[in-house]
């Protein structure tokens, strides 16, 4: 992750007697001190509140983005060793182990996790874990002095990232002697393997040279940046040595949990790396080497510094300007979620509002282009639909133009049938009026094909109107219309038995142009008024079914 080349990272390191301010000019590779600035605060305690209020506002602290650092004696670190082929990743074998110990220790655990490798093709993992409690009381210390806070790491976290350019491939163990405590962590350029902080520290020494002085705690502290030395016969002397010697048992202490977790002797530290104050007492670095059988170096090994003094002091505020710039080898992070997401949000926020510009204008472009495209369109959509609704109009008329001659083609079809028609017709009605009864009455003799409504020439093709430039369809002839084939008589008679009827009926069958002559249906006529108008009351209604011979 990238952070905007204007916000203004800070390391700041709040201890106890004294609070330390690094700028850093660069973000990774070997990192360069731009400006560091030192608050010494009062041991005991009165006005500092005041003075550190006054100290942030004169250096411009209240605007920057401050990385802090949670003591390492309130952080828990555990290496995990995971099997090449363990399907889980990273992540979620930490998750599993913070489980762990947040059940045994009923509490919330803030956790984070970072890989690293002795040998190649091992899987291992430093989880860091912190109780919640911890962190917040830590975050809420910097938002009583108005801080913003960016980064919150480990400080022995922070000490490796600052000092493990003096490790190079091998493993290395780092130191560092601040008031209160002793930070330790062991590790190289490729990684960070395991953490332990102890109790004994610079206030230690300066007790023990209190009580050899017997002078107060301000004095003898004074004194002991002065005139600390651990070689040499006078009481105090021999008291700074029996303190280191304190001091050194709790490091072996620690070293030895160390041995355990990474028996192999390729992990063994090659050098010892020291920082922090009480790491300038003349002669200390000597013992401590002597004891360990280790080659001993100063923070300035690391290269970020030349003088000695400088190194020691600040070497935790660097490894915090890091963690604010998320440049450090070894990044483990202890921010709550919420203020990281704040974070971004405020890092991110002025590309958004260019963004957000940006696309408005890029917004209003295609607005008013798509306003006018949109114009051009809708012309030519009114164009096509006044095209559309022409030819819809001119398909309707050809349509009510092809029905009206559909229906003359019928009405002629069926006159040209009656035409073709009229000898068979006229021969027809003769042998009607020669053998029909004097009673009866015929109503009716029609085609049964016209009566039926059933057209012999099949149903009227339908052609497609031309098109501009092709050829007109050529005009079809009409078939000749058919002649009579079955003819429908119908009647009236009063005899109820329909003995006229049968008379008419074989008459019919004997004229040499029928081929067949039946009773096709009768019926007794219903009184009403149609009945009454045409006379037909008391009469049977009948139809004979006549079928001519072809000719």
């Amino acid at each position: 992750m990238r952070l905007a080349s204007r916000e203004t990272l800070v390391g700041l390191d709040l201890g106890r007697h004294a609070i330390r301010a690094v700028w850093l000019a660069a973000a990774s590779g070997t990192p360069r001190l731009l400006r560091r600035e030192t608050l010494r605060l009062p041991f005991d305690g009165v006005g500092a509140r005041e003075a550190i209020e006054s100290w942030l506002d004169q250096k411009g602290l209240r605007e920057a983005s401050c990385a802090i650092a949670l003591p390492g004696a309130q952080a828990l670190f555990q290496p995990l060793l995971l099997a090449p082929d363990d399907p889980r990743t990273d992540a979620q074998a930490a998750e599993i182990e913070v489980v762990k110990y947040g059940e045994m220790m009923s509490d919330t655990m803030r956790h984070a996790h970072a890989p690293f490798a002795l040998k190649a093709g091992e899987r291992r993992l430093l989880l860091a874990m912190a109780r919640a409690p911890a962190v917040d009381e830590a975050l809420s210390r910097a938002r009583e002095l108005q801080l913003r806070v960016a980064e919150i790491a480990p400080a022995p976290v922070a000490l490796y990232n600052a000092l493990c350019a003096a490790a190079g491939a091998e493993p290395a163990l780092f130191a560092g002697i601040g008031a209160g405590g002793t930070d330790i962590a062991i590790g190289s350029a490729e990684g960070l393997y395991f953490v332990r902080s102890f109790g004994v520290g610079g206030r230690a020494f300066t007790d023990a040279m209190a009580r050899a002085l017997k002078v107060p705690f301000a004095l003898a502290e004074s004194r002991k940046e002065s005139e600390g030395d651990l070689r040499g016969d006078r009481p105090e002397q021999a008291a700074l040595r029996q303190t280191a010697d304190q001091w050194l048992n709790e490091l072996k202490s620690c070293l030895s949990v160390y041995a355990n977790l990474f028996p192999d002797p390729e992990a063994r530290p090659r050098r010892l790396v020291l920082a922090g104050g009480g790491a300038r007492l003349a002669g200390f670095a000597e013992r401590v080497g002597e004891a360990l059988g280790l080659p001993v170096a100063g923070a300035d090994a690391a290269g970020w510094s030349d003088d000695p003094a400088e190194a020691a002091v600040y070497a935790t505020a660097v490894g915090l300007a890091l963690a604010a710039r998320n440049a450090g080898r070894c990044r483990i992070s202890l921010l709550p979620d919420d203020l990281r997401y704040e974070r971004e949000f405020r890092r991110q926020k002025p590309v958004w509002v260019a963004a957000a510009v940006v696309a408005g204008l890029i917004f209003a472009a295609g607005l008013a282009g798509g306003y006018r495209d949109n114009r051009r369109k809708a012309d030519v959509l009114r164009m096509q639909e006044a095209s559309v609704q022409t030819r819809q109009e001119l398909a309707s008329s050809i349509e009510a133009i092809r029905a009206r001659n559909d229906k003359l083609r019928r009405m002629g079809a069926a006159v040209r049938t009656l035409v073709a028609g009229g000898p068979v017709l006229r021969d027809l009605l003769t042998t009607v009026q020669q053998v029909k009864d004097n009673e009866d009455w015929i109503t009716m003799v029609a085609d049964a094909e016209l009566y039926f409504e059933k057209s012999a020439a099949g149903p009227v093709e339908r052609r497609p109107v031309p098109g501009p430039g092709e050829p007109a369809a050529a005009t079809a002839v009409p078939p000749a219309p058919p002649v009579f084939q079955r003819v429908l008589i119908e009647g009236y008679t009063r005899r109820g038995n329909l003995a006229t009827v049968k008379r008419l009926i074989d008459g019919l069958a004997a004229a040499p142009f029928v081929a067949s002559a039946d009773l096709l249906s009768d019926d007794e006529v219903v009184a009403g008024r149609t009945a009454e108008i045409e006379g037909t009351i008391g009469a049977r209604r009948f139809v004979l079914d006549v079928r001519l011979r072809d000719r």
